[in-house]
C-alpha cells in the first residue's frame, strides 16, 4: 500500500455511493491513518483548494469532484514521492483521465497514479475487451471517435436547419412589418389603441415563433416536414389584423 511508504493517496470513485461504501469498508484496513475526507461535487471550491495533505493520508473523491481538486502538500510528502492517485472508474475519454491524474503533480512535483477497474462495470458500460488495459483504452478511443462524429453530424444538421427555418420566418415577419408600416392610414390604425395592438401582435408573433422552433428542435423533425409545418404556422399570420390572433403562445 502506498500509504505504507508515508505518501498520500486519493481514491477516485464513479458515484458518491461508491465513495461512501469505500469509506465504510476502510475501517478494517491495516493502515496507520484512516480515510479522513470525502470530496464530492457539492463540496465548496474553497474547501477543495485549501486541502493540504500530509503523509499517510487517504482521501476518497467522486470523479467529477476530483477534477476540481488542487491539493497542496507538506514538504515531507513531496520528499516521499508526493500523491498517489487510484482511479476506480474509467473516464469517458483520455482528457478526463489526464485531468484526474494531473492532481498528482503540480509545478514539477513528484506523483504517481494507477487504474483499478471493475470488469463487471466495464461490461455494463459496453466494453467487450476487458482483460487488457491497452485494449480497453483503444476501445474507448473508438467509442469517443464515433461519439464525436455523431455529435458533429447531428449538431451541424440541427444548426443548418434552424438557420433555414429562421430565414423563412424572418422573411415573413419582415413582409408583415413592412406592409403594415406602409399602410398606416387603413382602418386598423385609426386609433392609438390599434397601433399598440399592432405592436403587441408583432411581439406575439416573435414569441410564438420561439416556442414553435423549440418544440420542433426537440422533436428532431426531418427538415422537409419542419419547413412544411413552418409554412402552416405562418399562414395564420397572413390576416395579421385579426384580433383573434391574440392568443397564448404556450398553447
Amino acid at each position: 500500500m502506498e500509504t505504507a511508504k508515508t505518501r498520500a493517496v486519493i481514491i477516485v470513485c464513479q458515484e458518491i455511493e461508491d465513495a461512501q461504501l469505500l469509506r465504510q469498508s476502510s475501517e478494517g484496513w491495516d493502515i496507520h491513518r484512516a480515510i479522513y475526507g470525502l470530496i464530492k461535487e457539492t463540496t465548496p471550491a474553497t474547501v477543495k483548494q485549501r486541502q493540504k495533505l500530509q503523509v499517510g493520508v487517504i482521501v476518497v473523491a467522486t470523479f467529477l469532484a476530483s477534477r476540481g481538486i488542487d491539493f497542496r502538500c507538506f514538504e515531507k510528502l513531496y520528499e516521499n514521492g508526493g500523491i498517489h492517485v487510484i482511479m476506480t472508474v474509467l473516464a469517458a475519454h483520455q482528457r478526463g483521465e489526464e485531468q484526474v491524474f494531473g492532481r498528482t503533480a503540480r509545478c514539477g512535483f513528484p506523483g504517481s497514479g494507477q487504474l483499478i477497474l471493475n470488469r463487471q462495470k466495464l461490461e455494463e458500460m459496453g466494453y467487450t475487451k476487458t482483460s487488457n488495459i491497452n485494449e480497453i483504452k483503444e476501445e474507448r478511443k473508438e467509442k469517443e471517435k464515433r461519439h464525436y462524429e455523431h455529435f458533429k453530424k447531428t449538431t451541424y444538421l440541427d444548426a443548418q436547419l434552424q438557420d433555414e427555418l429562421f430565414a423563412q420566418f424572418r422573411q415573413a415577419y419582415t413582409n408583415i412589418r413592412t406592409s403594415y408600416v406602409e399602410h398606416r392610414n387603413i382602418s386598423f390604425f385609426k386609433t392609438t389603441t390599434h397601433i399598440i395592438g399592432y405592436e403587441c401582435r408583432l411581439k406575439q408573433m416573435l414569441e410564438s415563433w420561439g416556442f414553435w422552433l423549440d418544440k420542433t428542435v426537440k422533436k428532431q423533425m426531418p427538415a422537409q416536414e419542419a419547413k412544411q409545418q413552418l409554412t402552416e404556422f405562418l399562414k395564420k399570420w397572413n390576416n395579421f389584423g385579426d384580433e383573434r390572433l391574440m392568443e397564448s403562445p404556450f398553447c
